[in-house]
């Protein structure tokens, strides 16, 4: 298999391995860090880091894009030891670009957890099985969830096309003040949402979650108070919707953002 490398991409024509590391880092001096993608056609097993930190600007992006994602703590095709640790090097999104009819899929094997102002995406043409999973983020990066993903729209402002794509599992999911955004062409089926802030006087996290349908647990947005001398924090926007208009079905257990 052929196997193409354009600084800073990666990609083969049927399935990558890659271990190795790559930098892409802003300037001493000033400058952002760069994009870097890393892709197999069919498959792609990661397990490298990406240096995307910027001393004096703004940290880049990791794309990893195969048809299909299984994340887990010791199987799968990219471990959570591996995503955090390059989350630590900027934003990480995860793409499964397949279109087959048991393709495009992401699934979480277990849970996972870290700690990151950057921003983890997992965007799938299909369907995300959360299966049950706790995902936590114990600092302030946002959480983006996409089934039904359109292929196009990046992950800062993802869209949906069609109408099959769900998100499934009732897997459970925090930040410690990110944002959460989790939208579906079909339904959704999440357990417990949190974006409480963690730090006096900090703002939550806004969440927002759109499908045909919507089930959900509780979901919790709050600030946290203040010193006696600063304001306290906000509580976060959290926006249900269901089907075209609000037309659809919204089970949810209790909220809380304060």
């Amino acid at each position: 298999h052929v196997v193409e490398f354009v600084p800073p991409s990666i990609h083969s024509d049927d399935t990558t391995r890659a271990h190795g590391n790559i930098s892409a880092r802003g300037g001493a001096n000033g400058g952002n860090g760069g994009f870097v993608e890393v892709s197999g056609k069919r498959q792609l097993y990661y397990e490298g880091f990406a240096d995307r930190r910027a001393p004096n600007g703004k940290a880049g992006s990791l794309l990893l894009d195969p048809e299909e994602v299984e994340i887990g703590v010791y199987g799968g095709t990219i471990l959570w030891a591996t995503i955090a640790s390059n989350l630590y090097g900027g934003n990480v999104d995860l793409t499964a670009t397949g279109t087959g009819l048991n393709s495009g899929n992401i699934k979480i094997l277990d849970d996972g957890s870290f700690s990151t102002t950057n921003r983890f995406g997992l965007l799938a043409k299909n369907n995300i099985d959360t299966n049950g999973r706790q995902v936590t983020n114990s600092d302030s990066g946002d959480l983006v969830l996409v089934a039904g993903w359109d292929g196009i729209s990046p992950a800062t402002a993802p869209g949906v096309s069609g109408t099959t794509g769900s998100i499934t599992g009732v897997g459970n999911f925090s930040t410690a003040g990110g944002n959460f955004t989790a939208l579906a062409a079909g339904s959704v089926a999440l357990g417990t949402v949190t974006t409480d802030a963690s730090i006096s006087g900090s703002n939550a996290g806004n969440i927002t979650i759109s499908g045909t349908s919507v089930t959900l647990g509780h979901l919790s947005a709050n600030g946290v108070d203040g010193s006696s001398s600063a304001a306290g924090g906000r509580g976060g926007e959290i926006r249900v919707t269901a089907g075209a208009g609000g037309t659809g079905g919204i089970s949810l257990a209790g909220v809380s953002a304060n």
